[in-house]
């Protein structure tokens, strides 16, 4: 990191902010609310940052209340982050990334260890939110990325990530996640006749 950045979490409620120096030590500020974004009276004191870096689900106006003040109090632009289909080994599990709020999404980018331990992220914001980071949850030997998170191959109503047997042929997916007994190119645990 060059300079000191200040990071913004744009909640629904409140917008809550600290300062991270350039020798790296933190200063964190007093909370105050989304809808008032009195920016004069919290932000008065606060050096100018080199950067300014936000985490935002409040909303365009929100967004654009916060861009305009930062630029015309200290001149810098804001970067605000977004949610992506994945980054490094983390992939969102949504359809549409962008449904995943971007709190969320960089709490579940700091929960990930490379070890690959599952986690479980709980957020007690406005909102009680659960986020479960796991390379495969239903423990089958096939990572979740490659069973998906709206497969059900067997139309169960249970998604094959969680699904134990996601054929439905009496057979344990975890029996050989990359067989292909059949030779037809359709790996056993997504084949209905392997």
């Amino acid at each position: 990191m060059s300079g000191a950045v200040l990071l913004v979490d744009v909640g629904n409620s409140r917008l809550k902010w600290a300062r991270v120096a350039e020798d790296g030590h933190w200063s964190h500020g007093v909370p105050f609310s989304t809808r008032s974004a009195d920016f004069d009276r919290h932000w008065a004191e606060v050096p100018r940052p080199d950067a300014v870096w936000v985490s935002n689900v409040a909303g365009p106006d929100a967004a654009d209340r916060l861009q305009h003040w930062v630029e015309r109090q200290w001149g810098r632009p804001v970067q605000f982050g977004r949610s992506q289909v994945r980054c490094g080994a983390v992939v969102n599990g949504y359809a549409r990334p962008e449904q995943l709020g971007v709190d969320r999404w960089f709490g579940l980018l700091g929960l990930y260890r490379p070890d690959g331990r599952p986690a479980c992220l709980v957020d007690c914001g406005t909102a009680i939110t659960l986020d479960y980071l796991d390379a495969d949850d239903d423990n089958d030997g096939i990572p979740t990325i490659i069973e998906g998170v709206l497969t059900d191959s067997d139309g169960d109503g249970i998604p094959d990530y969680r699904d134990s047997d996601d054929d439905n042929d009496g057979i344990l997916t975890s029996a050989g996640p990359t067989a292909d007994t059949d030779g037809d190119g359709i790996p056993d645990y997504r084949d209905l006749d392997d």
